[in-house]
């Protein structure tokens, strides 16, 4: 089973590019001399791959029962997030849930996972061939 190289998903979807990162040298920070090696690293990080090899029916009920999870959890936070906020008086400032920057760190992970979900289905898709 090939990997197909993505390189234009390198930026946002290293972990399945499925382009081997080389070994490399980095420094610790601009200001501290210490060195760090960074290994090279497979295409495909292994805990994926995992995911990759199973079964039709095992892959299904994976990508399945987490799909249906986060597009609950979505539409739920979605609907909570319409309940108007109350620590403003101001007609200038009616704001609602949403305007909750934690409350939006958790709406945008579920729709990261479920962009996830797609990508590591497709490249099943493409793995399995």
């Amino acid at each position: 089973m090939a990997i197909k190289k993505h390189p234009e998903w390198s930026k946002f979807y290293p972990a399945i590019d499925g382009i081997e990162k080389k070994a490399q040298y980095i420094k610790d920070q601009p200001y501290n001399e210490k060195i760090l090696f960074k290994k090279a690293e497979k295409p495909i990080r292994s805990d994926i791959e995992e995911i990759l090899k199973l079964d039709n029916v095992s892959f299904s009920k994976w990508y399945n029962e987490r799909k249906a999870a986060a597009k609950n959890l979505l539409k739920q936070y979605e609907l909570i997030g319409s309940i108007p906020a109350l620590a403003c008086s101001s007609e200038h400032d009616k704001f609602d849930l949403t305007s909750n920057c934690n409350f939006n760190g958790t709406v945008n992970l579920l729709k990261e996972g479920l962009d996830y979900l797609e990508k590591i289905k497709e490249v099943r898709e493409e793995y399995r061939k």
